[in-house]
């Protein structure tokens, strides 16, 4: 792994508006200073919000396209999976455990829904579930039903599991 200290951002605990924020400056400072450097992403997060880390997939991904390297460590679970492929060489640490799951949704406060309010949230739900496992497949090579399954299952994947699934190529 080609690692400098100073080119690297760090994303951890909770993936929301402003640890995602954080990530977007702190990886287009480096990018802007030099284009061709390698940056590296060390992520250890449980998940989160999905709508903050599709702003910040999309834009690494494309927007901007740095020389990107991710390094998961602890836990990358749910959508912290999807911020770990980001990057065009990716590293597990030896204790690394990635878990995905099938979304869900949890109503703030203690508000009523009705059906179609709730056929609504399960079309959304579904809809960025299918975003979510396309990403996993189209970066890991996995056939998308087989990152359905892992889903399904509620899959907790080891290093080695990892990369032999294409998740990672790298133990540390």
């Amino acid at each position: 792994m080609d690692f400098k200290p100073e080119r690297s951002v760090y994303l951890d605990g909770e993936i929301n508006g402003h640890t995602c924020a954080e990530a977007m400056m702190g990886i287009s400072k480096l990018y802007s200073a030099d284009q061709e450097a390698p940056i590296t992403l060390f992520i250890s997060s449980g998940g989160g919000n999905v709508s903050d880390a599709f702003a910040l997939y999309d834009y690494i991904m494309t927007a901007l396209r740095p020389n990107l390297q991710t390094v998961a460590l602890g836990e990358a679970n749910s959508v912290a999976v999807i911020l770990f492929l980001m990057g065009e060489k990716r590293y597990v640490g030896n204790l690394t455990i990635l878990k995905l799951h099938e979304f869900s949704f949890t109503p703030e406060g203690s508000s009523s829904v009705t059906a179609r309010g709730a056929r609504k949230m399960a079309k959304s739900l579904e809809l960025s579930q299918t975003k979510y496992a396309d990403i996993i497949a189209n970066r890991s090579g996995m056939p998308k039903r087989k990152v359905r399954a892992l889903m399904r299952k509620k899959a907790t994947i080891l290093p080695a599991q990892a990369v032999e699934l294409g998740l990672a190529h790298q133990v540390l």
